[in-house]
């Protein structure tokens, strides 16, 4: 009984002098855990083409082609970072800003210069040095007539697919003078035959070189309506971004059907 006695005796100091005087410890992080959503350092920027409506319908197109005499706002994508633009002989130090581009400039492929500095995330990319810099070119196109005309761009027949429908359709988008003023045709919008004819008058849309924007509704046949833009990429692919809803007694009711088609210009 007395080694018995004894044996517990120690194990027990033991057990004690091991664990109960231990001190708990924080669980230390490698600091990798979140490096999928971090990124490195980098001069990537946008060019947006402003369109000539008023605010505060001002839209934006992300381009490297633009009308002349028009606004583009350049904005670097990094956050919180140096910021070091050169455009011609005029630097800035700005994230975002915004320049204007006469039709002096007309046919000029125009250099953008970003260079910029930040302390870099070296746990989860341990070779950024905290520095990038990038070079864009943005062309400056003519007008074909007028404003009035820049629709013309986008007359043509798409072929495209949208989420609400199980086959790819085709439309087609036609621009015609109608009295004094210029409308947008749109044949087959909703894949089914139906079409919005006379609609998109000059005070309703405004065109940047490669989109154009419809604010406002504008009644068609059938008790319809039709909105949205149009953007057609250098490669021809294209985004039809249309919202058809129902015109009645002189009003416009909900809007019921967003049409996100994405495809090709085709002709």
């Amino acid at each position: 009984m007395k080694q018995f006695t004894v044996f517990l005796g120690i194990s027990f100091l033991s057990c004690f002098l091991l664990f109960g005087c231990k001190k708990e410890q924080p669980i230390l992080s490698d600091g990798l855990k979140d490096c999928g959503c971090a990124k490195e350092v980098s001069a990537e920027f946008l060019i947006e083409e402003e369109s000539t409506t008023f605010e505060p319908r001002l839209r934006y197109t992300i381009t490297d082609s633009i009308f002349g005499n028009k606004n583009v706002r350049f904005t670097a994508m990094v956050k919180d970072a140096k910021y070091t633009w050169y455009i011609g002989s005029e630097k800035l130090t700005d994230k975002t800003f915004r320049r204007y581009f006469s039709n002096a400039l007309v046919g000029q492929s125009i250099p953008i210069s970003l260079v910029v500095r930040k302390n870099p995330n070296n746990i989860c990319f341990p070779n950024d040095d905290g520095y990038d810099s990038l070079t864009k070119r943005l062309i400056v196109a003519r007008r074909i007539y007028s404003e009035d005309f820049d629709s013309l761009r986008f007359c043509g027949t798409y072929r495209v697919k949208s989420p609400l429908l199980k086959d790819s359709i085709t439309i087609n988008v036609e621009n015609v003078k109608s009295g004094t003023n210029r409308t947008i045709n749109f044949y087959n919008f909703d894949g089914i035959g139906t079409n919005c004819i006379n609609t998109f008058h000059q005070d309703k849309y405004g065109c940047n070189y490669r989109q154009l924007f419809v604010h406002d509704p504008a009644a068609i046949t059938n008790g319809k309506y039709l909105k949205g833009s149009v953007l057609v990429q250098s490669d021809n692919s294209a985004e039809l971004d249309l919202i058809s809803g129902e015109y009645v007694n002189g009003k416009f009711v909900e809007e019921y059907y967003f049409w996100k088609y994405r495809g090709r210009k085709i002709l």
